[in-house]
């Protein structure tokens, strides 16, 4: 698992600077925060890295659509969000409360199931909601999105990175271009193509979790908002 200097190491080759005593740019208080930049931008594009919360594991309470925010939730703070829902290690479908309202208006009224057959988030408090209610408590595994590193900066350059090997090439140049763009000029145009192939990574990268997860935002989803057009008489 490579760690943040491994990822600042190759900002600084794309920079063209000493890695070990960078002269112009510094380490600890430049190069290693925007590389946490990068994680955190990576992971918002992609919704990665991700992890099974299986320290506690969760019971469906019966007769209720809103469910309790699992108890790790609240206990480790890497947690961002439920991205996953599965039973019997088959995924549950995920939907949105508009999904629902737009399919059956009277959908909070149906009779509860032996299980459910869908979920959706639900507030930002780690809450969601099942459809329909279940008649029986019932185990399920549930994945969620972490936070790349839960380290409070100063970084010392060791913290643990907890995205694959593929992320490493889009990581470093978005290093290199927030780094660049600071000089302005013909520098920050040039670290623009930069930051194109930061995005185009993240974009391939989250293609794959486009199988698992619908309703994510993400480049790589959907079609850039632009401006309305203004009507000419």
């Amino acid at each position: 698992m490579p760690t943040i200097d491994d990822i600042s190491a190759g900002v600084l080759r794309r920079l063209e600077e000493d890695t070990a005593s960078p002269v112009f740019w510094n380490l600890p208080l430049e190069i290693r925060p925007i590389v946490l930049e990068a994680l955190c931008e990576a992971t918002l594009i992609t919704g990665q890295p991700q992890v099974k919360l299986l320290s506690a594991p969760y019971t469906l309470t019966p007769s209720q659509t809103i469910q309790p925010a699992p108890a790790v939730i609240f206990s480790n703070h890497s947690v961002l969000a439920i991205i996953r829902i599965d039973i019997n290690n088959q995924p549950l479908h995920k939907v949105s409360v508009f999904d629902l309202d737009m399919a059956n208006k009277d959908w909070q009224n149906d009779l509860p199931a032996a299980a459910p057959n869908e979920w959706f988030p639900f507030g930002l408090g780690g809450q969601f909601g099942i459809h329909p209610q279940v008649s029986a408590p019932l185990g399920v595994t549930i994945t969620a999105i972490t936070n790349p590193t839960i380290t409070s900066p100063p970084y010392t350059g060791g913290e643990s990175i907890n995205f694959q090997s593929e992320f490493n090439l889009g990581l470093e140049c978005y290093g290199a271009h927030a780094a660049r763009i600071k000089e302005g000029g013909a520098e920050a145009e040039q670290a623009m193509q930069l930051y194109e192939t930061f995005l185009s990574v993240m974009t391939e990268l989250s293609m794959f979790a486009i199988r698992r997860d619908s309703l994510r935002f993400s480049r790589a989803l959907g079609v850039a908002s632009e401006l309305n057009e203004v009507a000419k008489k």
